[in-house]
């Protein structure tokens, strides 16, 4: 059987869907892309598209590999700047969940446009007024509301779940090493260093080491408690991320106590960051 492949459609069609992928995502996850960024990870995405429309004959497990692993990973890397197994794993999971609603989406509407759906008296009305077909058109458009919605709804239910127990997602930054970590704000924590007065945010020493082997220029801080009173060795590192409630901030050049005992009983979070009060970051 022979067919025409138009590549160039092939290519705006797919770029337009990972362009609404990719939106949804950095908004989901608080990636904080610029568009630029965007762009191109939805132009490589588009190009993979491409080459499988034109080799049809490859192998299923080379394209799978391509389709299912690969692109979403670069996809990942190239749009959001994501490092690391995990968060590049985590990035090109919620680019493939945003993608199965768009492609769930676009399959409804296409149902509707068709005679008996309730998009189908819109679509005759269009060809007797002589108007392109623009069903194509319609199922994006479908299918980008719905991406959207799913993004609302998501970043509601995030955000209420986080606010139940004051859960947030930390990026401790120190040189070009980077760990993703669980954290809880703490808004009964008022540890502050004595001379400068700075607030200082606890970690477990696992998260440290993780991203400073080498500790260098620690500063000890004073604390009191129920179970007595000492001294905390704590470190300054280059940035926190805090993404808590759908909104992200960051703390530039924080203080942060090390301490050896976990911060908490069951492990659900690994560092505790003091109530954020709009001065600290930005």
């Amino acid at each position: 059987m022979v067919y025409t492949v138009y590549i160039d459609e092939v290519f705006a069609v797919n770029m337009a869907m990972d362009l609404m992928v990719l939106m949804a995502v950095n908004q989901v996850l608080c990636y904080r892309a610029g568009a630029a960024q965007i762009v191109r990870g939805a132009a490589l995405g588009a190009a993979w598209a491409c080459v499988t429309a034109i080799f049809p004959q490859m192998p299923l497990t080379f394209k799978a590999a391509g389709t299912y692993g690969a692109a979403g990973a670069v996809m990942a890397v190239t749009a959001f700047g994501v490092k690391g197994i995990k968060e590049i794993g985590r990035a090109a999971a919620g680019i493939y969940l945003a993608a199965v609603i768009l492609g769930g989406a676009m399959m409804v509407f296409e149902e509707q446009l068709r005679p008996g759906g309730i998009f189908f008296p819109l679509a005759c009305g269009l060809k007797v007024l002589g108007t392109p077909d623009l069903s194509g058109a319609l199922m994006l458009l479908g299918g980008a509301a719905s991406v959207f919605g799913a993004v609302c709804w998501l970043r509601g239910l995030t955000a209420s779940l986080l606010q139940k127990k004051v859960l947030c997602r930390v990026t401790l930054r120190q040189g070009s090493r980077m760990y993703v970590a669980s954290g809880l704000i703490d808004t009964g924590n008022r540890l502050k260093e004595p001379v400068s007065g700075r607030p200082v945010h606890v970690a477990v020493r696992e998260v440290i080491e993780a991203i400073s082997p080498r500790i260098q220029g620690v500063t000890y801080i004073p604390y009191r408690s129920v179970g007595g009173e000492g001294l905390l060795p704590a470190v300054t590192l280059d940035e926190i991320k805090v993404e808590q409630q759908g909104n992200c901030y960051t703390l530039a050049r924080p203080l942060v106590a090390v301490v050896k005992q976990p911060l908490s009983p069951t492990g659900e979070y690994e560092v505790l960051i003091q109530e954020f009060d709009g001065g600290a970051g930005r």
